[in-house]
């Protein structure tokens, strides 16, 4: 059975159509936002700064380096291939020689950092070979480590190629090849990279470290965040305003978009009318939590603090009797079920909301359908016939008094 209108009191809006409503007028603001980025801001802002070129200068940079696939991506091998016959270190191994022997020796755009204690000539194929082995793989000429899996230099080394595997892992290799084992393909392949506790570590993710703290790769990373920072600016800032504050402001009892479609609005904590001061220190904290993601900090801890703030929100909502959430607090206003509250103008005397009341409660029975009993029951003023006679002479057998008659 549908509910009746309160006339004495404003009805909270459920829990349901507050959260429906707030994610209507999410949904309107992202969409609002992505038109305005990708159709406005990144055809006007990102041309204008050549965005597209810095992201292909980035990618060719970072291509050169041999540290990522095709797809940019980071490398991935297994210990062990056994469809190619391959092991994952062994290209791990031609992966970090390349990257440095190659890629920061004579890419122009690349360098040698003062830690890495590089003294050579970075044009010499030797020296920096020599270097990628003393700095690199820790092996010092004639100095044999029993823990390293490689064999130390000696005087007729040629150190333009990559160092070689101890005899003893090669045969390990062999011998578990042959069993199905990758014992030892495991260790190597955890020396270049090795995944554990949420890190990482190896001489494979020594050589992505060394690539990200290039000069050149942070000078086209903090261009290519400052253009696509200025080119999510307009979207954040005006989508929000629009639909969580311009809107609100303009349609009666503070509706968003969301609010207009579920019926239901704003009312203050007596039940009345919410002025244009209330509905705009309501909104504007919405507002400005959205600004927060168009402060210039790590997009991720913006949206940590938008979220948590919302969440918070909700909770004291899902608490409040009123279903009064932070904001609403704030502003002194409540959300409302229109259908089911009457809303007065904040204006109106005492006598004047009595006065109101009884007028709606007239319009109310006056424009209500009468039920099937009233309307056998209603006095006709047809032309009458033996019908309608024999009809109102029973009506007129009943009615003892002239009291009756009236209300009749």
């Amino acid at each position: 059975m549908q509910k009746q209108k309160s006339l004495d009191s404003t009805v909270p809006a459920s829990i349901g159509k507050s959260l429906f409503a707030f994610l209507i007028d999410f949904l309107c603001s992202l969409g609002v936002m992505l038109a305005i980025y990708f159709g406005i801001a990144k055809p006007l802002i990102g041309r204008s700064n050549n965005i597209d070129g810095i992201y292909n200068d980035y990618n060719k940079f970072q291509s050169d380096s041999f540290l990522v696939g095709e797809d940019s991506k980071a490398l991935s091998f297994p210990s062990y291939d056994k469809k190619s016959n391959t092991y994952g270190y062994k290209k791990y191994e031609e992966v970090v020689w390349k990257y440095y022997t190659v890629f920061v020796a004579t890419n122009p755009n690349a360098t040698f950092f003062e830690d890495d204690e590089f003294l050579g000539d970075k044009n010499n194929p030797i020296e920096v070979g020599k270097w990628v082995y003393n700095h690199i793989y820790k092996l010092e000429e004639n100095n044999e480590k029993e823990d390293s899996f490689y064999n130390s230099p000696t005087e007729t080394t040629d150190y333009t190629l990559a160092p070689t595997l101890k005899q003893s892992y090669l045969d390990l290799l062999e011998a578990e090849k042959n069993n199905d084992k990758t014992e030892t393909a495991d260790k190597l392949l955890n020396y270049y990279y090795q995944s554990k506790d949420n890190s990482v570590s190896g001489l494979y993710v020594d050589c992505v470290k060394h690539f990200s703290s290039q000069p050149y790769a942070e000078e086209l990373t903090n261009k290519y965040s400052s253009i696509s920072y200025w080119i999510w600016l307009p979207g954040i800032l005006i989508s929000p305003f629009i639909f969580f504050f311009i809107f609100p402001l303009c349609i009666s009892k503070g509706r968003t978009v969301g609010k207009l479609i579920l019926s239901i609005g704003l009312a203050n904590k007596n039940g009345e009318e919410a002025s244009k001061g209330q509905i705009a220190i309501h909104y504007a904290i919405l507002t400005l939590l959205w600004y927060i993601l168009a402060l210039p900090i790590n997009m991720n801890f913006s949206f940590m603090i938008v979220g948590t703030a919302l969440l918070i929100d909700f909770i004291v909502l899902l608490l409040s009797k009123n279903h009064q959430s932070i904001h609403d607090k704030i502003a002194s206003t409540e959300v409302v079920d229109l259908k089911l509250s009457t809303i007065y103008p904040s204006s109106l005397s005492k006598e004047e909301k009595i006065e109101e009341k009884e007028e709606i409660k007239e319009d109310n029975y006056f424009n209500k359908p009468l039920k099937r009993e009233e309307k056998e029951e209603e006095p006709s003023f047809e032309v009458l016939d033996s019908r309608t006679i024999g009809q109102a002479r029973k009506q007129a057998e009943k009615i003892k008094s002239f009291d009756e008659f009236e209300n009749k």
